[in-house]
């Protein structure tokens, strides 16, 4: 992208958070996107992931398959490349650089190689869905936009946008996989105590979306005593 000649020099090196009007029409500056976007989020995931892994680690093992365990890490792997390629690419563009590129494109890496250490041990050793990983990889979805956004404001960067279009993508695809259930590659003795609700993600949690197939059998034929979820019997 040529700027314009109104436009003021180094505007994207300013927190902003706007960026000058004669440079993008409406925007946020690069400077306040590094830090606040993709710096942020993964510095906190980063200092909050020692608290949980050490418990992680000395749980039992609870499933009896990788699958799920091997599409997640297939997800990071491809997350962690398209963030390095966006990462090595951008710097080959004077205009995509702020004094805080390097700082920020090192810590997602740090934080994708962490996700995936975590990814792989909640995987086998919790009955139940990672919150933390649900969590950041949410955020991490919607935080990219911007930034994806602003890439699609610049025509000279091609390379760069289409590496952070995958890493949007990306995201949103680890979100779906890390949500999802694990109840039927539990170890027998686990499957047995698991309930809906401690085996549902945050989200679902969150929003009680988990009780949503009681209501629709409560809306559709009168309910006896045996078609009461067990955790519900135990409760009354």
């Amino acid at each position: 992208m040529v700027p314009s000649e109104a436009c003021p020099s180094n505007s994207d090196g300013h927190f902003g958070p706007r960026v000058d009007s004669a440079c993008r029409a409406f925007d946020f500056s690069l400077l306040f996107e590094d830090a606040f976007f993709v710096a942020l989020p993964a510095a906190l995931f980063l200092l909050l992931l020692p608290l949980r892994l050490p418990s992680l680690y000395n749980t039992p093992i609870k499933l009896t398959s990788y699958r799920l365990a091997a599409w997640k890490l297939a997800l990071i792997t491809l997350l962690f490349t398209s963030q390095l390629v966006f990462f090595l690419s951008r710097f080959a563009l004077p205009t995509l650089q702020t004094r805080l590129s390097l700082a920020s494109s090192i810590l997602s890496l740090a934080a994708t190689l962490s996700a995936a250490i975590h990814s792989f041990l909640s995987d086998q050793r919790s009955s139940h869905p990672s919150d933390l990983l649900v969590l950041y990889f949410s955020f991490s979805t919607l935080l990219a936009l911007p930034r994806l956004r602003t890439l699609y404001l610049f025509p000279s960067a091609t390379l760069p946008t289409a590496a952070w279009t995958v890493v949007f993508v990306t995201s949103f695809l680890l979100v779906i996989v890390e949500s999802l259930k694990k109840t039927r590659f539990l170890r027998p003795g686990y499957k047995e105590v698991a309930t809906a609700e401690t085996t549902t993600n945050f989200w679902a949690r969150s929003f009680f979306t988990w009780v949503l197939p009681f209501v629709r059998q409560g809306y559709g034929k009168i309910l006896t005593l045996e078609g009461i979820p067990r955790w519900m019997r135990s409760i009354g």
